[in-house]
């Protein structure tokens, strides 16, 4: 009569051990995988999202941009300045609208793209950068560009400095970001001004 068997021998023991050994590492192994790509799309997705808000003020701050001789636009490939009606807060609490000049501009020292806003009674003396309102972080490079039309030839070029009172067609703007690893990607956005040349700012004469 043959006795039953019960229980595992040592060997199998340790196969079962090693099999649950190599399933444990694994499942690890595609879990932390996982999460190292989650993180990094989670982390470009908020750079992504930042870059769009930027580009989103930047664009609406270029389609309301007026024409005023006393307060040209100004350009170059680093910075972009333009007249626009801006919102003033007085002593007493009241808020106003009137002309002032609004600018874009990489601040060198801190990486970051920079929006300023003045009225039109400083503007003449306060510099672009002496203001900044950070719209952008981790800017390494910035680049303008101008959109340029010549009505007698019909053509149009980009060039990279303007002077003109009146706006250019469009505003070119490229953004080279640096993330966490030294890593720069490049983004653009382009905006057109809805201005003909021979607009007035009917509605900064009143306001000054």
């Amino acid at each position: 009569m043959m006795r039953s068997r019960k229980g595992f021998t040592l060997v199998e023991v340790l196969l079962v051990c090693m099999l649950i050994s190599m399933l444990t590492a694994t499942v690890i192994s595609g879990i932390s995988g996982g999460l190292r790509v989650w993180k990094k799309l989670s982390g470009q997705e908020n750079k992504d999202q930042w870059t769009l808000l930027a580009f989103h003020q930047m664009r609406q701050d270029i389609r309301n941009a007026r024409q005023f001789q006393l307060l040209p636009y100004k350009g170059s490939y680093k910075q972009f300045a333009f007249p626009s009606v801006i919102k003033t807060e007085l002593r007493n609490g009241d808020v106003i609208e009137e002309l002032g000049r609004i600018a874009y501009y990489r601040d060198a020292k801190y990486d970051r793209l920079c929006r300023s806003e003045v009225p039109f009674r400083h503007a003449e003396r306060k510099k672009i950068t002496s203001e900044c309102s950070e719209v952008l972080g981790n800017v390494a490079k910035v680049k303008f560009s101008y959109l340029l039309g010549d009505s007698e030839s019909q053509t149009r070029k980009w060039v990279s400095q303007w002077t003109e009172v009146f706006p250019p067609i469009a505003v070119k703007l490229d953004v080279d970001i640096e993330n966490k690893d030294g890593e720069k990607e490049t983004s653009s956005v382009l905006v057109s001004i809805p201005i003909s040349m021979g607009a007035m700012l009917g509605h900064a004469n009143a306001a000054l």
